[in-house]
């Protein structure tokens, strides 16, 4: 009896099982040939310059064959035709309805598509061709989302709420991913989801607006979805930004919803902040569900605080300042003010500058920096902390150099 394709690269796993973990990543594969699968791997150089690795792999009379676009040690090989295989593998557990010969005639056609075209896995699929062929960028995003978007609201209009949320899941999923790159003392976080920013605003939105009937109908399928967010900080914090608290509100659904999150996450209080181990998407869904107000705006506090960390760790910090900007906007100038009373980080004003600040808050953040140079001062006879003392006093010299040089004067 003959093996089936899965059965085939199952055994070419076992038989080729390697531990090395190569430096090339995923970009894109689709389904090219009767087996034949075509993928992109890359790596960035150190002008974070992309080096892209095209793999094809065929599975032929139950043998596996992988050819490369250009040279690669075997090692390097190894790992990338293992990982390929491993997400072919995945994928085979998925129906799929559209044929691998339709994906262009697909692509230029401008209806709608329902679930009798295309298996949420199929949409997957089309992305990945796009990706191959067009590159990741906002050319390919809003190409993709202009097929897309009709066929969900398809979905959602004629109560198709199994299939709608798979493919919600799977598009969230297949575009949530973050490869960080470095070089030298810099360090580039490559993301896919930058690009589908607009519309995963919109999904989220018509989940939360819709979520009792979303939840009612197939609660394991909605779970997974805001399971897949509380595991993905920054990715869900980005398509959150502030509206969430405009559109959330009590309900029997969402309240089954906390209890079951309750089971998998730890929510934010004084004792998990100390410890650093609570949920920060679970505690800011909580708070704001539960109209805490003031546990809400300590999360939001951290939330800022990672965007300060993002924006000294990573070279491309855009989209962190925006978040950052977004929540400024909503919560207040005077929360920048709170967390520096907090934590005496001077770099929270080189990410957000005091020449931004409404005018009335200029003086009282003029007096926290007086009053941190005197905390910072005060330690300078302590050896551990000299150095790091003497760099912040020399901050916010700077700082009150800057900014308020009339009051030396």
């Amino acid at each position: 009896m003959a093996k089936s394709v899965t059965e085939v690269l199952k055994e070419y796993l076992k038989v080729h099982e390697s531990k090395h973990v190569g430096k090339y990543r995923f970009r894109a594969a689709y389904r090219s040939g009767d087996f034949v699968i075509k993928g992109i791997y890359y790596i960035m150089d150190n002008s974070f310059r992309t080096v892209e690795i095209f793999v094809e792999l065929s599975v032929i009379d139950e043998e596996v064959s992988v050819t490369f676009s250009e040279k690669l040690n075997e090692r390097e090989k190894q790992y990338i035709t293992n990982h390929l295989i491993e997400k072919i593998i995945d994928r085979l557990q998925y129906p799929n309805y559209l044929h691998y010969s339709l994906y262009d005639r697909f692509i230029d056609d401008k209806q709608p598509t329902d679930i009798t075209t295309v298996s949420s896995r199929d949409w997957i699929d089309v992305l990945n061709y796009m990706k191959y062929h067009y590159g990741i960028n906002q050319e390919t995003s809003d190409r993709f989302i202009r097929l897309f978007r009709p066929a969900m609201t398809n979905l959602r209009e004629r109560k198709h709420y199994e299939e709608y949320l798979d493919a919600f899941y799977a598009f969230f999923e297949n575009v949530d991913y973050q490869y960080e790159w470095g070089s030298g003392n810099s360090i580039y976080l490559d993301t896919e989801y930058q690009f589908h920013l607009f519309y995963l605003r919109e999904l989220l939105k018509s989940l939360y607006t819709n979520f009792d009937m979303f939840y009612n109908a197939q609660p394991d399928k909605t779970y997974r979805v805001i399971k897949l967010l509380c595991d993905h900080v920054r990715f869900a914090m980005m398509i959150m930004v502030d509206y969430m608290k405009r559109i959330i509100s009590p309900t029997s659904a969402q309240n089954h919803l906390f209890e079951r999150l309750e089971q998998d996450y730890i929510l934010f209080s004084e004792e998990s902040k100390h410890y650093n181990d609570y949920n920060i998407v679970y505690s800011y869904l909580y708070y704001l569900y539960h109209d805490d107000h003031e546990n809400y705006h300590k999360v939001v506090e951290d939330v800022i605080r990672a965007v300060v960390n993002n924006y000294l760790t990573y070279v491309n910090h855009d989209l962190d300042i925006a978040l950052g900007n977004a929540f400024i906007k909503s919560e207040g100038y005077e929360t920048i003010i709170e967390i520096f009373h907090t934590d005496y980080n001077t770099m929270i004003f080189t990410v957000f500058p005091i020449e931004s600040f409404p005018d009335e808050l200029k003086n009282t953040i003029r007096d926290e920096l007086a009053r941190a140079i005197r905390f910072f001062a005060g330690r300078m006879d302590n050896d551990q902390y000299r150095l790091s003392s003497l760099e912040q006093v020399l901050n916010i010299n700077r700082l009150l150099l800057d900014n308020f040089r009339e009051w030396y004067e």
